[in-house]
């Protein structure tokens, strides 16, 4: 088991590697605003390498790692998840950017156990009003 994560998490690094070196730099040009278009997927690609080295190194200096157990309810949540993710798309088509982001994160943290309304309204219209907000005034990019 441990050599086995040790390999994903070096083929991680690795692909993270890959997209700060060759993938990104191949793929975006500047498109007249503000932001190079480079940024945010530069910032995750880094993100990506940090993260998966920081795990290959846990991985490499422990001693025993338990043999994982995946249970039937783990892969109805990751159904319900995907679900969840795939129908947001279609969903913000539908009925527009604003609610369908906000029914698709009410979704989510329901799904991961918030149940305090305030919570659920603060957060999925705060961040997808921000989201929209930042979108359509700040990079002047339509949605839908």
């Amino acid at each position: 088991m441990k050599k086995m994560l040790m390999t994903a998490y070096a083929l991680l690094a690795l692909f993270g590697l890959a997209l700060l070196v060759w993938i990104i730099p191949a793929n975006t040009e500047d498109a007249g605003y503000g932001l190079s278009p480079a940024l945010l997927p530069n910032v995750l690609a880094t993100l990506i390498l940090l993260f998966s080295l920081v795990l290959l190194w846990q991985t490499w200096r422990s001693c025993n790692i338990e043999e994982p157990t995946i249970l039937p309810r783990h892969l109805i949540r990751l159904a319900a998840f995907s679900v969840i993710l795939f129908g947001a798309f279609p969903l913000m088509e539908f009925i527009g950017f604003l609610p369908g982001a906000a029914v698709t994160l009410l979704l989510l943290q329901l799904m991961c156990g918030q149940r305090s309304i305030p919570w659920l309204l603060g957060v999925s219209l705060g961040l997808s009003t921000a989201v929209w907000a930042a979108m359509v005034y700040v990079m002047q990019v339509p949605l839908p």
